[in-house]
């Protein structure tokens, strides 16, 4: 597993677990959640989204195999509308 910046750099790597283990059970188990746990990942500080006064957090972000958390994400699992998909 690993955590990349939005220059598609990677600031993280996770190596070693048994092809076994599941994503969930491989994340649970990396450096990756501690750093999450324990705050010491060092995620950029939060920021507007230009062009609004909108601040947002950096997220990490994965499928449905990982628990959703306030620094942890999942792609939206549906089909967004012709009028939602407009507006993106």
């Amino acid at each position: 597993m690993a955590v990349v910046d939005s220059r598609y750099r990677f600031v993280l790597i996770s190596v070693g677990a048994s092809g076994r283990t599941s994503d969930a059970g491989v994340f649970k188990n990396s450096e990756i959640d501690r750093k999450l746990d324990d705050g010491s990942l060092n995620l950029p500080s939060d920021m507007t989204i230009p062009g609004t006064t909108t601040r947002a957090q950096h997220v990490l972000v994965g499928d449905e195999a990982f628990q959703l958390r306030d620094t942890f994400m999942r792609l939206f699992p549906g089909k967004l509308s012709d009028k939602r998909q407009s507006h993106l």
